[in-house]
């Protein structure tokens, strides 16, 4: 019976080693799992049956899986693909209002960019037509385009401001000899030659002065605005003047006189009156040429050219032009 047993006893030693293996294989695992479950009950408290610890887990499961649909449900709210999802948490909580009033603002400042982007086309189009560069050309060549026209427009500038000052100078120059010569002419308006050429043309008249801008001529008895006279009378007293003048500047020196018909709207008795004073000045050596059309006028020179004498005087007829 013992050899019958002996392989049995063997047997069970071996089971027994067997056992112990595995006890020791179930403590680990046993461990292993406890460590898994305080990791899955993120709690260090394993107390309690594991079914107990299983059922809590599963519990919290499905709360985190509602916490999850509710989530996701917010998520398709915003309508956002999910690869677009940030992964790390935002620094500023969603904020549904914030989002509007940011969107309305972006569109705001969109708008404001598309109306400056637009006058800043406008701008282009203006800097383009000063410049002559075609609309496409870059802002960096309309911008040395435009300070080269800048450059030319300042130099233009110099030269108009330097002209205009010295045209200023030039005006201030003539005023002041506008000035020395009103000063001079006043002078001589008073002079005994300006007298006695006024005497020899007028007879009446044989003196003269200006007072505010205007010449007037006086007699031995009143005084009189030369603007005033008659047309014949206003010719003689400048008559006087050309001559008195010239002879003042040319201290006595003969010249010459060019006449255009100066006489023609004096009466016949002054008619007579300057023709002769031409006479006499032709006698001190002054050239005298007087255009007319008027025949008593020529009569009147040629009358006094017979009379004096003179071998220097000549009448000259003109060819009628026909005008068409």
């Amino acid at each position: 019976k013992q050899k019958e047993l002996q392989p049995i006893f063997f047997s069970i030693e071996a089971l027994e080693k067997d056992v112990q293996s595995l006890t020791g294989d179930l403590n680990e695992m046993g461990k292993q799992i406890k460590d898994d479950f305080r990791n899955l009950a993120d709690s260090k408290d394993m107390g309690g049956e594991w079914q107990e610890i299983i059922n809590a887990l599963l519990e919290k499961r499905r709360y985190l899986v509602d916490q999850k649909h509710k989530k996701d449900n917010e998520l398709s709210r915003l309508d956002i693909a999910e690869t677009e999802y940030v992964q790390e948490p935002a620094d500023v909580a969603y904020d549904a209002h914030r989002l509007i009033s940011v969107s309305e603002e972006l569109e705001n400042l969109q708008r404001e960019l598309n109306q400056t982007e637009g006058k800043l086309q406008e701008l282009k189009q203006a800097v383009c037509g000063i410049t002559g560069e075609a609309i496409t050309c870059e802002w960096d060549t309309l911008i040395d385009s435009m300070i080269k026209r800048r450059e030319d427009m300042v130099d233009r500038y110099k030269d108009v401001t330097a002209n205009i000052l010295a045209r200023i100078k030039v005006s201030e120059v003539l005023e002041e000899m506008r000035t020395i010569e009103d000063e001079r002419i006043e002078d001589a308006l008073s002079s005994k030659t300006i007298s006695e050429a006024l005497r020899s043309t007028t007879i009446h008249y044989d003196r003269m002065e200006k007072e505010e801008g205007e010449l007037f001529v006086s007699d031995s008895y009143n005084r009189y605005r030369v603007a005033d006279l008659s047309t014949g009378a206003r010719e003689q007293v400048l008559l006087g003047l050309r001559i008195g003048f010239a002879s003042r500047q040319l201290a006595g020196t003969p010249l010459f006189l060019i006449l255009d018909d100066a006489f023609q709207h004096s009466d016949w008795e002054r008619r007579k009156q300057l023709v002769r004073k031409l006479f006499d000045l032709s006698r001190e050596g002054w050239q005298i040429i007087y255009f007319t059309m008027d025949d008593n006028i020529r009569s009147l020179f040629e009358t006094n050219a017979i009379e004096a004498g003179e071998d220097q005087y000549q009448t000259i007829e003109l060819p009628a032009i026909a005008y068409k």
